[in-house]
């Protein structure tokens, strides 16, 4: 009789495959195909929001055009913007920052950070910055614009918030 060993894989196939963790020695009852799917369910689902706007569009201008309309008015002298010049600056992820309190369900999926430098009928133009945010709450989804000018800077650090890298 000869003392050599025969080497015999399990049933459930090779140990050494990742074929084989699904083959009845890994997860049971789960296939490729069903971790393929949870897969892109988990990994794609953000990339499937929407950009936000553009810095030119409309809505955009006008909401800055009102928005300094009401700051103007609480901050003598009284002046009237004229033009913005808007140009973007960098479309990407939002900052850490503005999905502190986000949800599974509930969060900024992208920004679109925009300067331009607004021009008075009186005194000198100034730099303002604004980031568009594409909000998702859910299945549903809605841009929020943060506006930021030498006299409305709400964290008083030069609008950094509102400057990508932040």
């Amino acid at each position: 009789m000869s003392s050599a060993k025969v080497h015999r894989p399990h049933r459930g196939g090779s140990t050494n495959s990742f074929r084989g963790m699904f083959e009845g020695n890994g997860i049971p009852g789960l296939s490729v195909k069903a971790l393929t799917l949870a897969a892109t369910i988990l990994f794609a689902t953000p990339a499937l929001a929407s950009d936000p706007l553009p810095c030119t569009d409309n809505r955009v201008l006008s909401q800055i055009h009102e928005h300094f309309k009401n700051a103007e008015q609480m901050a003598p002298p009284r002046r009237k913007m004229v033009s913005l010049n808007p140009r973007e600056v960098l479309l990407g992820r939002p900052p850490a920052s503005a999905n502190r309190h986000a949800t599974a369900t509930t969060y900024i999926a992208a920004s679109r950070y925009c300067e331009g430098r607004a021009e008075f009928d009186v005194g000198q133009p100034e730099p303002v910055y604004w980031r568009i945010d594409q909000v998702r709450d859910g299945a549903d989804e809605a841009p929020r614009i943060d506006i930021c000018h030498k006299r409305f800077d709400i964290f008083e650090d030069g609008c950094k918030a509102f400057r990508p890298g932040g």
